[in-house]
């Protein structure tokens, strides 16, 4: 019996709070934002976006936190998929 190793669909690339938060009508979009949905703005990642390489990431937010600072509110997880081929 040969053992395929497991491929991971994906992994993490980045773990961070979104910056600029309060200035980017943060506030008014909180209530909207769940745990678990995709976002895909974000400065850094934006520029591979605006390159054309959309398909190389998926974003999660994993934490909410309304008491916290604004810069401090909202922390997500962005990995790198698997190419497929």
């Amino acid at each position: 019996m040969i053992m395929e190793k497991r491929r991971e669909q994906r992994t993490l690339f980045l773990h961070c709070n979104i910056a600029g938060f309060m200035y980017w009508d943060g506030c008014i979009a909180f209530e909207e934002l769940k745990i678990g949905i995709p976002k895909s703005h974000n400065e850094f990642i934006g520029k591979f976006l605006d390159m054309g390489h959309s398909e190389v990431f998926e974003t999660r937010i994993c934490q909410l936190d309304e008491e916290a600072h604004p810069e401090n509110q909202v922390h997500v997880n962005i990995y790198i998929k698997r190419k497929e081929k």
